[in-house]
């Protein structure tokens, strides 16, 4: 397994909605880029392609042109476990992301601007909190995607001056017990002027969503770790024998106090010390710092732009 990077991609396009046909080409990219198996599209024009086996058409242009995307372009893929996602620019700079843990999308005849599910969602599917602004909202806007090549999982990030307001993941968890047939966790949000990577510990309703072995939708959270009453990550300094700068798991868990549980372990990303700023790099530079997280993959001299 390794991870690929593509840092610092532009949304270069002068309107916001073709700002946002721009991030759902590339992402697209990246999944199909990572083995993720292509299971339809449509290009918001005249366009469609449903293979639930895989191997539909793709009628997406390569990345950054948008030539013959239209509003309501979508397209899907499914994971190398089984779980399948949908993406969509609807009439606006936002791009939808929805998905079905167990992979139970059917074809229910969607059209070039009506996506897979839009007319029979599967019973697991999840909508992710939307976005307080699109993700084409800034001209110039740069953000980057992490992928690993098992078809698994993916993160996207994204500065702009000061704030990093661009975040989302969809991840296959770690250290899950036996039987967890549905192991993922997912987060999709854009919000301007905002530090989106500052709460994944204490996130907003319906925001980092799974689907719970219980059978139905659940909220979940990043877990913090406390010493004797304190968070360390909130104060801790360079390891006193390494002199290394510290990073942590992120345990992973169910929120809602009827359905408390430690799920597993985020893949990829880890806490890192408050201490720490957006834009620190760590180990030889395979982590890149983004608000109170560092995110494994960058991989690179290059510094995180914004």
């Amino acid at each position: 397994m390794a991870l690929v990077s593509l840092r610092n991609q532009e949304l270069s396009e002068a309107a916001a909605g073709d700002r946002a046909k721009q991030f759902l080409t590339r992402i697209k990219e990246a999944l199909v880029a990572a083995g993720w198996s292509f299971i339809g599209c449509g290009d918001g024009v005249d366009d469609v392609s449903v293979n639930l086996a895989g191997g539909a058409t793709d009628y997406f242009p390569t990345f950054p042109a948008i030539t013959g995307l239209g509003d309501g372009a979508w397209f899907a893929v499914e994971n190398a476990g089984g779980a399948q996602l949908v993406f969509q620019n609807p009439s606006a700079d936002d791009v939808f992301m929805y998905w079905s843990a167990s992979g139970a999308y059917t074809d229910d005849s969607p059209t070039h601007s009506v996506r897979l599910g839009g007319t029979t969602p599967p019973a697991d599917e999840i909508t992710m909190q939307q976005s307080y602004a699109g993700f084409g909202t800034y001209a110039g806007q740069k953000f980057t995607i992490i992928y690993d090549d098992t078809a698994t999982s993916f993160i996207v990030f994204g500065a702009y001056g000061s704030n990093q307001p661009l975040g989302g993941f969809f991840l296959t968890l770690n250290g899950i017990k036996t039987g967890d047939s549905t192991p993922y966790v997912a987060w999709w949000y854009f919000r301007s002027g905002y530090d989106v990577w500052d709460y994944l510990y204490n996130p907003v309703a319906d925001d980092i969503m799974g689907w719970h072995p219980g059978g139905s939708a659940r909220e979940y959270c990043f877990g913090r770790s406390w010493f004797d009453g304190v968070d360390m990550m909130s104060i801790i300094g360079p390891d006193p024998v390494s002199g290394d700068d510290p990073l942590m798991d992120c345990l992973v868990g169910c929120q809602e106090p009827t359905a408390y549980q430690i799920r597993g372990v985020a893949p990829y990303i880890k806490w890192m010390s408050d201490l720490r700023s957006t834009g620190n790099k760590f180990d030889s530079d395979r982590y890149m710092g983004v608000g109170q997280v560092a995110i494994d993959g960058w991989n690179s001299e290059d510094a995180l732009e914004s």
